[in-house]
């Protein structure tokens, strides 16, 4: 279900075929390790005809505010919309939304991908 890769463990849970729904746990990964798995899981998600993904940043830690007085929180958090909008994804991703508290709130998103056609 996981792999070890220097520290960075991503738990991948694709599900039954019947499910269209899977997901990834990013949490302890660097932001580069982390982009390369979730830009792999989606392009993998998009091509088994999932058309969502639950994608676990976690929160990260609190480190100061912004100019805004904005709390900064989560590398990973933060760089998963720029992520999600490179062109590599971009045309697979439908519309990104942070997940209901059972599946993770503020630390989850729900990632929607398009039909495959």
């Amino acid at each position: 279900m996981g792999k070890i890769i220097s520290g960075c463990k991503v738990s991948v849970a694709t599900g039954t075929s019947n499910v269209r729904v899977g997901s990834i746990v990013l949490q302890a990964c660097i932001k580069i390790q982390a982009k390369i798995k979730l830009i792999a899981f989606i392009d993998r998600s998009y091509t088994l005809g999932k058309r969502l993904i639950i994608v676990i940043t976690g929160k990260g830690k609190h480190k100061g505010y912004d100019e805004f007085q904005r709390p900064i929180n989560g590398v990973l958090r933060q760089g998963l919309p720029d992520w999600l909008s490179g062109p590599s994804v971009s045309d697979k991703v439908l519309q990104v939304t942070q997940a209901q508290p059972k599946h993770g709130g503020t630390g989850a998103f729900y990632v929607y991908l398009r039909r495959k056609r």
